[in-house]
């Protein structure tokens, strides 16, 4: 849950966030919300958000409707383009 986040690795390129804007020449992209983790919110720009699952949806062992795209949903929606 602290910081950094690491994003990648292995083959892939390793991004590495994990620092507030506080004037430096560091890049203005701020990772944290008032009491929100680096971890909730980033979890939250890949995965999207769910609601609450329903009863049925409980039962069937399914997550709850979509309340925010991340960019997964974002990717499959758009990959063809």
């Amino acid at each position: 849950m602290a910081l950094p986040i690491r994003l990648g690795g292995g083959n892939r390129p390793l991004i590495e966030l994990g620092h507030w804007t506080d004037g430096t020449s560091r890049e203005s992209f701020k990772l944290y919300a008032g009491n929100r983790s680096a971890d909730r919110i980033a979890r939250a720009m890949l995965k999207g958000v769910h609601k609450k699952p329903s009863r049925s949806q409980k039962e069937n062992g399914q997550p709850g409707d979509l309340k925010t795209k991340g960019i997964v949903q974002l990717w499959r929606k758009t990959r063809q383009d």
